[in-house]
This record gives C-alpha cells, structure tokens and sequence, in this order.
C-alpha cells in the first residue's frame, strides 16, 4: 500500500526511466525510496497478525510450561523460569501446608492430653454436697426410736430409715424436743418415697423451707407446691400428717398411684387439696369431713370409686369441687349441693353420679 501524496514520486521516476526497464542503479534508488516511502507511512498501516502476538498471557505462559515439562517460560515477575524452579515453588508451599497440618494436630493433641484428665478428675473429686459429716449413731437410734414404726426397722431400704439416716449426719442435730424433727422427718420421708432423686433444685440437705417446691412461714411447712413439677412417683405418705399446719396440698399432674392416707385428713388447716391427674384409686373416706375449712377440692382424673360421702355436705365453704373422670357412683352428691352456698365451681362428668339439680 502506498500513501496517495507519495505518487508524484512513482510518476516521476517512471518519466524518467520512460519505457526502459530499470537499472541496478535505478532497483537501488527505487529500494531506498520504498523504505522511506514505508517508514513514513508505518503509522497509519495496520497488521492483522500484530495484536495476537502483543497480547500474550503471562499466567497462561506459565501454566502451559507447567505441563510441558521443562519448556521455559516467562513467570510472573517476568523472569524466566523452568520446570525444576516451578516445582520447587510447588513443594515449598506444598511442604509449608503440611507443616501447619503437623503442627495443629500437635497442639490437638496436647490440648486433649492436658484438659481430659483436669476435667475428669474435676467430676471424680466429691463435691462439697457428697462430703457428708460422720453419721451419729447414737442420735440416730433415739430419732428412729422416736419416729420410725418398729416394723420397718429391719428393712434397710425404707424411705423412713433413709429420712432418719439423712437427719443423723446433718449438723447441728434437730433436737428430739423440736417440732420441726417430725417435719424434717415428713419431708425426708415423701422425698426418698416418690423419687426425690430424680427432683431437680431440690437438695434433701438444704433445709426444706429453701426448697423451691415449699413455703414456709416461721420455718413451719404451710404450702407444698408438688403439682406438675417434680413427677412425682410411688404413693403419698402417711407422714405428711405430721405437717398440722399444712394449708395448701397440691401434688396433682404426677403418677402417684395408690390410695389417699388417712393421715391426710387429719390436715385441719387445709384450704387446698389437688390430687388431680394422677393414678389414684379406692373410695373417699367419710373422714374428708374433718376438713371443715377447705375451700377446694380436685379429684379428678383418677382412678377413685365408689360413692362420695355424705361428710362432703359438712364443708360448707367448698367454692370448687371437681370430681369428673372418675369412677363414682351414687345420686347422694347434688343432694347437698344446697348446703355450698359459695360454690363457684363444679364438675362430675364422665362419671356415673347422677341425679337433678
């Protein structure tokens, strides 16, 4: 390609030469006049093999030499490296990888070898509530002479004796004379018979007003708060008729099973009496009467039979009486229905009581 302003150059040689050809002379002049002819118009001619080769790709240069093998190639720094450096580059940071790899595991291992024994040996050492003082053989006698019926001296598992053994390391000793012994002996007892061990935030060794289930008032037991918080397992104690200043009994949504002691309606003070959801069975004792200053009674969802006494018409100030999903029987119940002037509540379905309002 030739520039158009340089064609007068073309004509007037030819003019000169005319129709000869051109001598080695005028081949000569004519060569020097094409080289100035292309340097002056190199800038504005373009060459389509020229980008492919200034583009090159430094990264793909050294990949590609990595997989030939020893073919040299450019690195990334521009200097020049073969296969035997590139490979060396590789294990470096191949060898400082496994390094670290060694060393945490080192420290793992370590860290498992020192820690393992310090927390074991933390759970295997007593803690200071399994440190029990020596046991007082000589007041454990007098209290379970005092306390615990001759026929269950002999049975080493009876939650009776346990409650007694329990009181005979704790210091300073209950005196035999106090009326909190038989309240810790009640509580102790209901503790080792419905599965205490298994209550969470109670500790038998904590005084039983600090347990979180009981309230107190003078460090006399007046509430036990057992419904649907401890599961409570076994049957209810005779003991708790020791607690006479009992106002609330609540043990209801456990598995208790058995009967209802006769101890209990010995309980004057109670205001409260929830034994519901439980597996309770037999018949309610006429002595339910004896609790004159009740106010609530829930029997319900248990196993309970038979008719309900006529002694229930003497709790004039029952407000909620709930005895449905029961076995009970009998038309003598709404006959005193008059006599409950407060009555606020009351439930017998899904029993066989029947009669009219």
């Amino acid at each position: 390609m030739v520039h158009r302003r340089h064609q007068w150059r073309w004509s007037n040689l030819w003019r000169r030469g005319g129709n000869k050809p051109f001598s080695r002379s005028t081949s000569a002049a004519n060569s020097d006049l094409e080289e100035a002819v292309v340097t002056v118009i190199a800038p504005r001619t373009y060459n389509v093999e020229g980008p492919r080769e200034a583009c090159h790709n430094p990264e793909q240069e050294f990949n590609n030499a990595v997989l030939e093998n020893g073919a040299p190639t450019v690195g990334r720094n521009g200097e020049t490296q073969d296969s035997s450096s590139i490979t060396r580059s590789i294990q470096q940071r191949l060898s400082c990888f496994q390094w670290a790899i060694i060393f945490l595991f080192v420290f793992s291992v370590i860290v498992v070898a020192v820690v393992v024994p310090v927390v074991k040996n933390q759970n295997d050492s007593p803690s200071p509530q399994t440190q029990l003082p020596p046991l007082d053989t000589a007041y454990l006698q007098e209290i379970r002479a005092l306390l615990v019926p001759p026929e269950l001296w002999t049975d080493s598992n009876a939650p009776q004796l346990r409650a007694t053994e329990l009181m005979a390391i704790q210091q300073p000793p209950i005196s035999v004379n106090s009326s909190r012994l038989y309240q810790r002996y009640a509580i102790l007892t209901m503790y080792f018979t419905n599965g205490g061990e298994r209550w969470h935030d109670v500790d038998p060794m904590m005084h039983e007003c600090d347990w979180f289930v009981v309230e107190c008032t003078s460090q006399k037991v007046v509430e036990l708060n057992m419904g649907n918080r401890l599961d409570m397992t076994g049957s209810l104690v005779s003991e708790l008729g020791l607690l006479s200043l009992l106002r609330i009994a609540d043990f209801g949504r456990n598995r208790l099973e058995g009967t209802i002691p006769s101890t209990l309606y010995e309980l004057t003070n109670l205001v409260t009496l929830r034994l519901s959801s439980n597996r309770l069975s037999s018949t309610i004792s006429s002595s339910i009467g004896n609790l004159t200053k009740l106010r609530s009674l829930r029997l319900n969802d248990n196993f309970f039979d038979g008719t309900l006494p006529s002694s229930l018409g003497l709790l004039t100030g029952l407000t909620r009486i709930a005895v449905e999903s029961n076995f009970f029987t009998g038309n003598t119940l709404l006959e005193y229905m008059p006599k409950w002037t407060n009555l606020e509540y009351f439930d017998v379905s899904d029993t066989d009581i029947s009669g009219t309002i």
